[in-house]
C-alpha cells in the first residue's frame, strides 16, 4: 500500500467518523426540539387555563360590544353553545371567543366595478 493509498483510506475513515458523529448531532438536536415544543406546548395550555374568564350574556356582550340581544339570537341559531352553569347561561373566554371573531369577523366588501373604455 503506497503512502497515498493510505492517505485516502485515513481520510476515508475520517469521513465516516465524521458523518456518524453528524447523525448522533441531528438525532440529539430532533429530540432536544421535541422536548421544547412539547414544554411549548403545555406553557400555552397553562397560559390558556390562566386567561380563562367566565362571563354572562350581558358581560359577554359588552366585552365582544354587541347587544346581549344579538349573542341571544346567535344561541338560539345555534352558532355559538354556551356553557351552562346550574342553569344559567355562561360564556368562556378560552372556548368562545375564537368562534365568535369568526362570526364577527368583517367579510370583503364586494363592489360592482364599471368598465372603463
Amino acid at each position: 500500500m503506497t503512502r497515498a493509498d493510505e492517505q485516502v483510506a485515513a481520510a476515508r475513515a475520517n469521513l465516516l467518523e465524521a458523518e456518524t458523529s453528524v447523525l448522533h448531532a441531528f438525532a440529539s438536536m430532533r429530540a432536544s426540539l421535541n422536548r421544547l415544543e412539547e414544554e411549548n406546548r403545555q406553557l400555552r395550555q397553562e397560559s390558556l387555563k390562566q386567561q380563562n374568564k367566565v362571563y354572562t350574556e350581558q358581560e359577554f356582550a359588552a366585552e365582544l360590544k354587541v347587544s346581549p340581544e344579538h349573542l341571544a339570537r346567535l344561541r338560539k341559531r345555534g352558532e355559538i353553545e354556551p356553557l351552562n352553569v346550574g342553569g344559567l347561561i355562561r360564556y368562556s373566554s378560552a372556548t368562545h371567543l375564537a368562534r365568535l371573531e369568526e362570526i364577527f369577523a368583517e367579510k370583503p366588501v364586494r363592489t360592482k366595478l364599471r368598465r372603463i373604455s
